[in-house]
């Protein structure tokens, strides 16, 4: 949905199929459905608010541990690796990244792979 009033151009990248490019115009106090919708009741960060960490409140599943209903999806701009500590004490853990914090699970990406957490 944008909320201006004036009209805003939306310049999409996505790495497989066909096109692999393009813009969409979504004007004033309008919105825009690209492919399937889903509510994924939360808002894309801008990549001009991205950082090299970033903390996700407890989020949890079933009661019962069997489903996944509020699951976390990671998408790189470049190649990279993520690495996700479940508990986020990054101090202690089986694994250290290359900045010096710990973490439990890592995943290589390809650019604009996604990655469900």
């Amino acid at each position: 949905m944008n909320p201006n009033d004036d009209p805003i151009t939306i310049r999409w990248t996505r790495s497989a199929g066909s096109p692999l490019t393009g813009t969409i115009t979504v004007p004033g106090h309008n919105g825009h459905a690209y492919g399937a919708t889903y509510d994924w009741a939360f808002t894309m960060i801008p990549e001009r608010k991205l950082t090299s960490m970033a903390a996700v409140a407890w989020a949890p599943g079933s009661s019962n541990g069997t489903a996944n209903y509020n699951p976390v999806w990671v998408t790189a701009d470049t190649a990279t690796t993520i690495y996700v500590k479940y508990d986020g004490n990054i101090t202690s853990g089986p694994h250290q990244s290359p900045c010096g914090a710990y973490y439990d699970v890592s995943y290589s990406l390809t650019a604009l792979q996604s990655q469900l957490i």
